[in-house]
């Protein structure tokens, strides 16, 4: 048996999937439950029907942010901080 980890809003679109497939519930209304376009749900669907539960968990998770800097750039800003503002707390240097 695979345990899955699934987030809130993942669950809840599992379960409005389920309802999609097996015909309970309409496109229209399946996009309005998860906040998404017609066409994010058919994209949806397809995928849960080639992979189960699986497709709806987030591709992106345990992956750094595209917005990330670099270890490089954060060391820098740090000991910038550092040199110039000894009175700062590790704690107020991190954040800044």
């Amino acid at each position: 048996m695979t345990v899955i980890t699934m987030s809130r809003t993942e669950l809840s679109r599992l379960r409005v999937m389920i309802d999609l497939a097996d015909g309970r519930t309409r496109v229209e209304d399946a996009a309005a439950l998860m906040g998404l376009q017609r066409r994010q749900v058919y994209r949806l669907l397809d995928a849960f029907r080639a992979h189960g539960p699986d497709a709806l968990i987030s591709k992106r998770r345990g992956k750094p942010s595209n917005r990330a800097h670099g270890a490089t750039f954060r060391q820098t800003c740090l000991a910038i901080v550092r040199e110039r503002y000894e009175d700062f707390g590790p704690t107020l240097a991190a954040e800044k």
